[in-house]
C-alpha cells in the first residue's frame, strides 16, 4: 500500500517545527497547525502521574482551539474522565464514541464528566491517541473536530492516518518530556543503500519489491530497514518516512 504523500509532508513539517521550538507553547502551536491540516480543529494534550490521578486529582492538560471556559470546573470533573482512564489502559487509538457506547458500565461521576466535556467543547467527533512509553507516565493527545472526510469515527479504519497521528502525539510527548530528538548526526546518517531502501519505501514499495529493484535479497532489505528504524528511533515505516523527510535524509521530490 502506498503511503499518502500529503499527510507525510504535514508530519515532516511538524517534526521540523518541534525540533526548532524554543518552548512548550511553540510545540503546541506546531501540533495545532498539523492537526488543522489533517482536518482537526482542536486538541488536548495531557498526562497522568498515576498515583495523583488515582488519588482523585485532575490531570495536567494543555489545549489549543478549545474555549477558555472549558476549564471552569475541570478540577472537579477531570479526575473522573473516562477517556483518560481508557487511554491509560490501552495503547490503541480510540474514538470517544466507543467510550460513550459503554455508558452503562461507567460511574455516575464519569457520566457527569462526559456531559461536562460535551457542554464545554461540543459533541463533535473526537479521537484519543494514547502515548505509552516504558518508564514514562502515560499521556495522550485528543483530536477534536467536526464531521468531515475522515473515516476515523467508528472502527477507526484509516490505518495510515492513525499511524501519522500516533507519530505526532508521541513526538510531542517526547519533546515536552525531555526525551526528544534523534542521536547525533553521525549516528543517524543513512548509508547509501539504506537511503535507497528508504526512498523506495516512501514510494510505497514492499520489501520484496525493493529487493527486486535493488537486486538484493528480501532478508537484506529487512536488515537495512531494521537499521533505519534504529537510527531514526521509530517503530514502523510510516514514521520512518515522515522523520526521514523532516530531517532532510530524503527529498520530497524523490517521493511525490
Amino acid at each position: 500500500m502506498s503511503i499518502a504523500f500529503e499527510p507525510l509532508t504535514i508530519a515532516s513539517r511538524f517534526l521540523s517545527a518541534i525540533d526548532k521550538a524554543d518552548d512548550a507553547a511553540d510545540c503546541l502551536d506546531a501540533l495545532h497547525r498539523a492537526a488543522q491540516e489533517l482536518g482537526w480543529s482542536r486538541f488536548a494534550y495531557g498526562w497522568a502521574p498515576a498515583l495523583r490521578f488515582r488519588a482523585g486529582e485532575s490531570y495536567p492538560v494543555m489545549t489549543r482551539g478549545l474555549p477558555a471556559s472549558w476549564k471552569r470546573d475541570w478540577d472537579r470533573h477531570g479526575c473522573h474522565d473516562p477517556y483518560m482512564e481508557h487511554a491509560c489502559s490501552t495503547p490503541l487509538p480510540f474514538a470517544w464514541s466507543h467510550v460513550i457506547e459503554k455508558e452503562d458500565s461507567l460511574s455516575g461521576k464519569q457520566r457527569d464528566c462526559i456531559s461536562y466535556v460535551n457542554d464545554a467543547i461540543g459533541t463533535s467527533i473526537a479521537l484519543t491517541i494514547p502515548v505509552h512509553v516504558s518508564g514514562r507516565r502515560p499521556a495522550f493527545v485528543s483530536l477534536i473536530g467536526e464531521r468531515r472526510r475522515s473515516s476515523l469515527e467508528g472502527d477507526v479504519q484509516d490505518d495510515q492516518m492513525i499511524a501519522l497521528m500516533r507519530l505526532l502525539g508521541q513526538s510531542l510527548d517526547d519533546r515536552l518530556f525531555g526525551k526528544a530528538g534523534c542521536q547525533g548526526a553521525e549516528d543517524n546518517r543513512l548509508s547509501s543503500r539504506e537511503r535507497e531502501c528508504m526512498v523506495w519505501t516512501a514510494r510505497g514499495k514492499t520489501v520484496d519489491d525493493i529487493a527486486a529493484i535493488l537486486d538484493i535479497s528480501a532478508d537484506t532489505v529487512r536488515v537495512y530497514m531494521k537499521r533505519i528504524m534504529g537510527k531514526l528511533q521509530v517503530s514502523n515505516k510510516t514514521h520512518a518516512v515522515a522523520k526521514a523527510l523532516a530531517l532532510g535524509m530524503i527529498e520530497p521530490t524523490e517521493v511525490s
